[in-house]
């Protein structure tokens, strides 16, 4: 499955790196899920039927399950076109930054010190350039996911579990950042 994406990038002769990454990147979920179920942790509602367990290992992200019915909650038309509306919000985010922030190569903030210094660590436009490039990070997995997220509902017909849950602004913890709000995907994998 991991190996999967190598032959078609040659065949292909893709060389955008957006593309690239994407394809090797995608078995992964793929990965995790056969690995949670070949150790026992898949969800209880994927367990009522092969379609259901088809489905649950067919989608990258997870679906948004009814604690009371524990039945995935079925897209609807508001919770399409909040995906989409997300969507095309972080793509702007993401378009505007690239947009400022190419001409300078990604550092704004000029740092005092020469990238080898072992104490640029410390200094605070290196600290500020690390936390710009940390949000970058996240509004660009945000992004990817939330168009993953708005075709998984069309096509699925379910709605899913956010994948990255404003972690720069929202985590109460380095626990709660990486455990919890960061890139949950892979986290439940």
């Amino acid at each position: 499955m991991l190996y999967l994406p190598f032959p078609f990038i040659e065949f292909f002769d893709l060389r955008a790196v957006y593309l690239r990454l994407g394809l090797i990147t995608a078995p992964l979920p793929v990965t995790l899920k056969c690995l949670e179920a070949m150790y026992g942790f898949t969800p209880d509602y994927v367990t009522r039927s092969l379609r259901e367990f088809v489905i649950h290992c067919g989608f990258i992200q997870y679906a948004r399950v009814d604690p009371k019915t524990k039945r995935r909650i079925p897209s609807t038309l508001a919770s399409i076109v909040d995906g989409v509306t997300n969507y095309i919000k972080h793509s702007l985010i993401n378009g505007v930054l690239f947009s400022i922030l190419i001409p300078c190569a990604f550092m704004p903030f000029s740092t005092s010190r020469p990238d080898t210094d072992i104490f640029i660590a410390t200094d605070i436009n290196q600290l500020l350039n690390n936390l710009l490039a940390a949000t970058m990070v996240s509004f660009s997995l945000v992004y990817s996911i939330s168009g993953v997220a708005s075709i998984i509902q069309l096509l699925g017909g379910f709605q899913t579990e956010p994948a990255v849950d404003n972690p720069i602004c929202c985590s109460s913890s380095p626990s709660d950042f990486w455990g919890n709000r960061w890139n949950a995907i892979i986290h439940r994998g």
